[in-house]
């Protein structure tokens, strides 16, 4: 009796620990489990993170790409702001030039229809053919009207200087 208490105490204690077996070896299979996932997360996250600098470095290099586009887009700005002063400049030379060529034409024609009209051309100022036009155009007379000084005083003050016509 004894034996078999001690056979049957020796069996509960070796069923227990089997049990015991059992249960810590379903739990490594678990954590193992749980460690198998873990471990292709974190390969997962690896390969993620590694994408991620790989974008990261493309979008450096794209916004260093992108900063020399924009210093190039503001040296060409530069440059032809430059040019657009430069041709406003000659443009206004040109406009100069042509003014003074304007009148010279325009005080040779003066010349030539004063001394065509019997008018002392010494005493002819230049006055373009449109200021002459207008007198004729208000009826006055011309024989009497050497040169017309103001267009904007005519217009205003209907007022004329009068010229004396000089024989030739």
């Amino acid at each position: 009796m004894l034996m078999e208490q001690s056979l049957n105490t020796t069996q509960d204690q070796l069923s227990q620990r089997v049990t015991e077996v059992v249960r810590h070896e379903q739990i490594n299979r678990k954590l193992q489990a749980e460690l198998k996932t873990l471990r292709e997360r974190n390969t997962s996250y690896e390969e993620e993170i590694a994408e991620q600098k790989g974008i990261i470095d493309k979008l450096r290099k794209d916004l260093m790409g992108a900063k020399e586009e924009y210093h190039s887009a503001v040296q060409e700005g530069l440059a032809y702001k430059q040019q657009a002063h430069k041709t406003e400049v000659e443009l206004k030379g040109a406009r100069e030039q042509e003014q003074m060529l304007t009148e010279q034409v325009s005080r040779s024609n003066t010349h030539q229809w004063a001394e065509a009209e019997g008018f002392n051309v010494d005493h002819v100022k230049a006055v373009p053919f449109t200021k002459l036009y207008i007198c004729d155009l208000m009826n006055m007379d011309l024989n009497k009207i050497c040169v017309l000084s103001d267009i904007s005083r005519l217009i205003k003050t209907r007022h004329l200087l009068s010229c004396v016509r000089y024989p030739m």
